[in-house]
């Protein structure tokens, strides 16, 4: 019990330091933005972009720009729009004839590779309509494009898409660290309440609700909303809570088996790519789609030669490179700028685009997740052979007897409780497989785990409701037996109802079936915008078992009711605040980003309310009597016994 408190101080020490340098950061920033990445958002014209930086400095107000182009013809003129896009919001658009800068440098651009940089400063009028919100704030979303048009028949030439950052972000090492500490934790009070044969402690299960309260943070991301960046950028880090653990041996495995049976990831985009994509969807879609006719909030002009471009020359401007035919330079390799030319919807969101973050093809999640959760079952039973030699030596027990206690008190439960942990993502991935994905093998895995957890639970349903009515319900509990009593029918088959009320044995089930229902509403609907559908059918589920829960108060004491309670208002604020994410609210600009915030807000109380939560239920496990059962069932079990 100690070890696990300890584990859990590590875990929170580990945040700690991670936030206190956050906090550093934040209030004394680096009033910078930079790129992040480049695309092309057209086909590529006239003019080929081998790379482009720009970094712009809001104390100095200086735009610095560095850039490495490919011309294939002389004889065009150009007109620019640039616009920048901010949380879906178009915040600036310039119209801009080349012609009008630099003294005429960019016209006529010449026919050879050239690169160049500089500096340019912006006018304070401008910078000063700039919200610092995005110098501030981690993972900010912000889209800039550039597109060219023939002077003369304006006709398009080209767009290159910019997506800027400000370096600041909560994809943080020590967040998984810390949640991975405190499931350990979690886990190791599971195994030694359970072990502890006196013990009544909630801890016994505790860890079912820490793990499933963990999984919302990547549910709420994997919902075909357009998820904000900072809260899809820290659901990254719970990857692993529903088995998306990147291991390159397990992944590549899975990835060949797919392939040789009939499975690809053809439509599938990663890194670069799939970081453009998305962001176009995130800014650009929202912003020119949805609301075409608004203006720009900040700025909205034709010309910017005050922006002093006047000043640069076209020799500090281009610096022609030596080679050849005015080719690159060899040894001097162009980066690669990927072409995010088609935008097809919502294809690249929710689970797609969650997996594909973790550098898993989303058909593969299934299989990844799955082997994932089996490695966890294959720890649990290494752990009890292994437990089983010093409780042989220690208390001279026969090995079958001691096999058979360990079996029954210990792996058992634990073994329930993994797949209980591990059902709603199993799920999610199943349907997503048959929904979305292709290949016999998957499928044909898909469909038998789904029936192995369907005929695990109907067994345990089954058994119990045969005991019930036999012996009634308290038989399921340790009410009318004694826990050594390795006969007792709450020993053997009770573990799942032990949380409730011995007239609600049963609501386990009903947990299960909301687990199973959210499953399909996340698991089927993806590759279209249906986040509203999603969010509203979650928010509705959650809604009536909030209901039930404070109508039925099944939990075994006041305390767990209270604790259902609370995890359950978690959920039904997260759904909701989902559906103010989604297209239909068209909440965009600086209200989506104090919205994003917010549901990064509640997703991490709900895993600070279950840790302490998990403190408090230690020191009561270790300091009151009513968690033992001697002081709590001795005396009602020896008045049915003389009955």
């Amino acid at each position: 019990m100690h070890f696990g408190i300890a584990l859990c101080a590590l875990g929170a020490m580990a945040i700690l330091k991670q936030v206190q340098a956050s906090h550093s950061d934040i209030f004394h920033p680096n009033h910078t933005l930079y790129t992040s990445s480049v695309a092309y958002c057209e086909a590529p014209g006239p003019l080929l972009l081998q790379s482009l930086d720009l970094k712009y400095n809001d104390d100095t107000h200086t735009l610095a720009f560095d850039v490495r182009l490919s011309s294939t013809k002389t004889d065009l003129t150009y007109d620019t729009d640039f616009l920048l896009y901010a949380y879906g919001r178009k915040f600036v658009k310039v119209h801009q004839d080349l012609c009008a800068l630099a003294s005429g440098s960019f016209c006529h651009i010449p026919n050879y590779n050239f690169s160049g940089s500089a500096q340019v400063q912006i006018p304070d009028s401008i910078s000063s309509d700039i919200p610092r919100i995005v110098y501030t704030v981690p993972d900010i979303e912000a889209l800039a494009m550039l597109r060219l048009y023939d002077s003369q028949t304006k006709k398009p030439r080209g767009c290159i898409q910019v997506q800027i950052s400000n370096s600041m972000t909560v994809d943080l090492p020590g967040v998984t660290y810390g949640v991975g500490a405190f499931v350990i934790a979690a886990t190791v009070a599971s195994l030694i309440t359970s072990a502890w044969t006196n013990s009544l402690s909630p801890l016994q299960w505790r860890v079912v609700d820490v793990v499933t309260t963990m999984q919302l943070t990547p549910m709420a991301s994997m919902l075909t909303i357009i998820v904000p960046r900072v809260v899809h950028a820290f659901s990254r880090r719970f990857g692993w809570i529903v088995g998306l653990w990147y291991i390159e041996s397990i992944v590549s495995s899975i990835f060949d088996a797919r392939q040789n049976t009939g499975s690809n990831d053809l439509n599938v985009n990663f890194g670069s790519l799939m970081e453009a994509e998305y962001s176009r969807l995130a800014n650009f879609f929202p912003a020119e789609m949805l609301n075409g006719n608004d203006s720009a909030e900040v700025l909205d002009v034709n010309g910017v030669s005050s922006l002093g471009f006047n000043s640069l020359l076209r020799r500090k401007l281009y610096a022609p490179n030596t080679g050849p035919g005015g080719e690159m330079d060899p040894g001097k390799s162009a980066d690669n700028v990927v072409w995010a030319v088609a935008m097809d919807g919502f294809s690249q969101s929710g689970i797609f685009y969650y997996a594909a973050s973790l550098n898993i093809s989303p058909y593969s999640a299934f299989l990844t997740s799955l082997v994932t959760w089996l490695m966890a079952i294959c720890i649990a039973i290494g752990l009890a052979l292994l437990a089983t030699i010093p409780v042989v030596f220690l208390t001279r027990t026969p090995m079958p007897y001691a096999l058979e206690r360990l079996y029954v008190q210990w792996v058992r439960p634990l073994l329930l409780r993994i797949l209980a942990s591990a059902m709603t993502p199993i799920l999610i991935f199943a349907f997503f497989q048959f929904a979305h994905s292709t290949g016999w093998l998957s499928h044909f895995i898909a469909a038998l785990t789904c029936f192995a957890i369907v005929c695990v639970w109907s067994i345990i349903l089954a058994q119990q409701w045969v005991q019930v009515h036999r012996s009634g319900p308290d038989s399921l509990y340790y009410i009318r037996s004694q826990p050594w009593d390795l006969q007792s029918a709450a020993l053997h088959i009770g573990s799942m109802s032990h949380p409730w009320r011995p007239k609600y044995w049963w609501f386990w089930t009903i947990m299960h079936g909301c687990m199973f229902l959210r499953a399909c509403f996340i698991g089927f609907a993806q590759k279209h915008d249906y986040g509203l559908r999603q969010s509203a059918g979650l928010l509705v589920i959650d809604v009536l078992l909030f209901a039930v829960l404070v109508v039925c108060r099944p939990g075994r004491d006041i305390q767990s009711n209270v604790v259902q309670c609370l995890l359950c208002a978690f959920r039904v604020v997260i759904w909701a605040l989902c559906i103010a994410l989604s297209t239909e609210a068209n909440v965009w600009g600086i209200p989506r980003a104090i919205v994003g915030f917010v549901l990064l807000a509640v997703l991490s109380l709900a895993i600070v309310f279950i840790f302490f939560v998990f403190l408090l239920e230690i020191v009561q496990t270790l300091f009151s009597r009513r968690q033992r059962w001697k002081d709590e069932y001795q005396d009602l079990y020896h008045v049915h016994s003389e009955t």
